[in-house]
């Protein structure tokens, strides 16, 4: 699905708007208190943000944290944020569509420098990457119940953005299949994009371009591909060995609509196309194409493809007709 529209986020009670003083820069702006933004998500090398933030001084702007919730007061003189006009349009989050796409590379320097004719000279502010969690790192985790099954395997798990326009992105969602950065998602994700330009984002908030395509098929509806990595041990998920059956409990991990790392739950309903399609009650939504569906063991049984929410009707590529086995070592 190509987001051409950017999403309203709403919450039990209204956000407070506030109002910015001055653009400090691409990533950065200020507010009427002196209070400096870092955009979330936007490095140095961007160049198409100013344009977003062009008209905004003097403007009222909305401020959501990392976790989409509202900020109501701030008391600290630098903050991370999602910064959203009163319209609901989103500056900076290049996953929902916005004009601010262009983002390739990892954020390294935690320092913004001012404008000369600043009052201050220079601040440091929190960029808003987490530590990355190495796979070695989950690998002693419990996973019996449903919560802990999720925790250990959410780090696998990854949101994906490919652009289809200047402007426009397709999101889904995808996972790895091994530590060295082999992903796997659906091919109707890229379909149509520049699958070169491609960015996807860890749930630590670091971002990674793909850099080559091991497999691609149209009919299966997958892609498999390696990201760029420099020597890092990326949490991957297992692949089941035998298929799941009918009445199974099942679950899945994905983004829907940008809500990153949503868990649903269902059942194994039935199998369709000579099994290579997984029926299941878990909720599959746009944004979660291309995620995982799990046994209750942990393991990888399907790839979510699509959904008919109103007949909780949902499909899953079956992970046993996909021959991604032979292209990985497990």
């Amino acid at each position: 699905m190509i987001l051409s529209a950017l999403i309203i986020l709403t919450s039990c009670s209204n956000p407070t708007p506030f109002l910015v003083k001055r653009i400090v820069d691409k990533q950065t702006i200020e507010l009427e208190d002196g209070t400096m933004v870092k955009l979330i998500g936007v490095n140095n090398l961007t160049q198409k943000y100013i344009q977003a933030l062009e008209g905004r001084v003097n403007d009222y702007v909305l401020l959501y944290d990392e976790n989409y919730d509202p900020i109501k007061e701030i008391d600290q003189a630098s903050l991370l944020a999602y910064v959203y006009d009163q319209e609901g349009n989103c500056i900076n989050n290049f996953a929902e569509g916005n004009e601010g796409s262009e983002i390739n590379e990892e954020i390294t320097d935690n320092t913004v420098d001012l404008p000369e004719s600043s009052d201050s000279k220079m601040i440091t502010v929190d960029t808003g990457l987490k530590s990355r969690i190495s796979g070695k790192q989950i690998d002693g985790l419990p996973a019996n119940s449903l919560s802990e099954l999720y925790e250990k395997n959410k780090y696998a798990v990854f949101l994906i953005a490919v652009p289809q326009t200047e402007t426009t992105y397709s999101q889904g969602t995808g996972f790895f299949i091994t530590s060295t950065g082999i992903g796997v998602s659906n091919f109707h994700v890229f379909e149509g994009g520049n699958q070169n330009d491609a960015v996807i984002k860890t749930i630590d908030n670091h971002q990674y371009g793909i850099r080559r395509i091991l497999k691609s098929d149209k009919e299966l509806d997958i892609i498999v591909f390696e990201v760029e990595n420099d020597h890092y041990d990326f949490p991957f998920l297992k692949l089941a060995q035998t298929q799941p059956v009918v009445g199974e409990d099942v679950f899945a991990i994905g983004n829907p609509k940008g809500l990153e790392h949503t868990l649903s739950k269902g059942i194994v309903s039935s199998f369709r196309e000579n099994a290579k399609l997984i029926q299941t009650t878990a909720e599959i939504t746009h944004g979660s194409s291309g995620g995982p569906l799990f046994n209750m063991h942990g393991y990888v049984v399907g790839i979510t493809t699509s959904g008919v929410g109103e007949a909780n009707l949902n499909f899953a590529m079956n992970i046993q007709k996909l021959g991604i086995k032979e292209l990985i070592k497990q």
